[in-house]
């Protein structure tokens, strides 16, 4: 079980700012339907009402209804007996608790969110910040908080005009306090519908609702998101198949080298074929090394009449990278993955894999992965003045892999084993 709510914090309530007078209601009881309570089974659906009476013969009455298979409550309030139109609030106060075990991850994913007039806007407080307000009106979609696997949040039903705010308070908290409200001009008698979504980021889940509540999913820009969306969908669907993420993560290395290879393959003889041209390039360097734009258009011709493309080696890594930050999203927002083990030291795919050594965290897998780069380089180079590449860029790329999850760094490693497997193949054949 979850804690969504902190400690201390006041969560879901209603607030009348305006009235005939206006009307405190914290201060009143709200009489439920039933004495017993609700409680439902799966594939049940129910209804509970509270309701409160007010001076001058006005009460309020607020209306949840609950489906035992969905996190989303569908929330209503009735006003009677008002004969003004009233200005009210839905209120979600306290921000939302750390569910994670590393708190790093939990507080930099932690944020309020707001999708109003076609905009998301984010609002994020700083360790030296004390408070932080965002207030906007118009048509919103949904406004809420997240951390890093679970969110709260509301989203009107129906068309509308309302007003949305988010205010974080850092002070004195060791969590900040993220809270959001939206408001509405009321009638009696007119019901306010709202939903109430205190739930995992499951994609899946989220975008059944048909609010956008799925924008509050940190899924890149509008291409890497469609193409995330689907490698979660993927995912998901081979998990039922294969019950462990880390397997479905080597396989689908294995699908996306599968699906690469022939790219790779002309990638390969594009570079040996650099390499059988180098003195004929040499020579027309020095030959043209006064004019350049002669000796690019022979240059060019050479290549021609080569059957070489110059950018034919570059083409299956830019095919790549798509993917490569699709995956970067999905292993770090996916609830499925959250807590996944593979084998071994390897027992959270969503975090860095980390094993102590003499008490210091050490991160296997990119090291592996770094040594991995380090043998397919040094296959495929051809130009011993590319030596210090070979040396420098693994380096390089421990330090950006270092923190990252350890179902993307995997992702990685198996797919330069595969490469290295494949680069070893064409040699053999070749030299056949």
């Amino acid at each position: 079980m979850v804690e969504l709510l902190p400690a201390g914090g006041k969560g879901f309530s209603l607030e009348l700012v305006q009235g005939e007078p206006a009307v405190d209601l914290s201060v009143l009881e709200f009489v439920p339907d039933r004495e017993q309570g609700l409680t439902l089974q799966a594939g049940e659906q129910g209804v509970l009402r509270f309701s409160a009476r007010l001076p001058g013969d006005r009460t309020v009455e607020k209306i949840f209804h609950f489906n035992a298979d969905r996190y989303g409550i569908e929330t209503e309030i009735r006003l009677a007996g008002f004969r003004e139109e009233t200005e009210a609030f839905l209120n979600w106060d306290g921000g939302i608790g750390r569910t994670e075990k590393s708190e790093e991850a939990d507080l930099s994913d932690m944020k309020g969110l707001a999708f109003i007039n076609e905009d998301l806007s984010e609002l994020k407080i700083a360790a030296d910040e004390d408070k932080k307000l965002w207030e906007d009106k118009g048509q919103v979609k949904l406004v809420g908080v997240r951390n890093k696997y679970f969110l709260t949040a509301l989203s009107p039903i129906g068309e509308g005009y309302f007003r949305a705010s988010l205010h974080a308070d850092h002070a004195g908290l060791v969590v900040p306090n993220y809270s959001y409200k939206i408001g509405a001009t009321l009638s009696s008698g007119v019901p306010w519908r709202n939903l109430f979504y205190l739930g995992p980021l499951d994609y899946e889940e989220l975008s059944s609702y048909q609010k956008e509540l799925e924008r509050a999913m940190n899924l890149g820009w509008p291409v890497i998101r469609q193409i995330s969306a689907v490698l979660m969908a993927v995912f998901v669907a081979a998990y039922q198949v294969i019950p462990n993420f880390g397997w479905v993560i080597v396989l689908f290395a294995l699908a996306i080298k599968l699906l690469v290879y022939p790219l790779t393959q002309k990638s390969f003889q594009s570079a040996n074929k650099m390499q059988e041209v180098q003195p004929k390039l040499l020579a027309l360097r020095e030959k043209f090394k006064n004019d350049p734009q002669r000796l690019s258009r022979e240059t060019m011709k050479l290549y021609q009449e080569e059957g070489i493309n110059p950018l034919g080696g570059c083409l299956p890594m830019v095919l790549q990278m798509p993917i490569f930050f699709s995956l970067y999203n999905v292993f770090s927002n996916t609830i499925e993955l959250r807590q996944a083990p593979f084998m071994l030291w390897i027992q959270d795919l969503s975090l860095p894999d980390e094993v102590l050594i003499a008490g210091f965290g050490l991160h296997i897998l990119p090291l592996l992965m770094a040594v991995s780069m380090f043998f397919q380089s040094k296959m495929t180079m051809k130009d011993p003045k590319q030596a210090a590449m070979v040396y420098l860029m693994p380096v390089m790329m421990i330090f950006i892999f270092w923190k990252l999850s350890s179902g993307l760094v995997l992702y990685w490693t198996v797919f330069n084993l595969l490469s290295i497997a494949q680069q070893w193949l064409t040699v053999r054949f070749q030299s056949k």
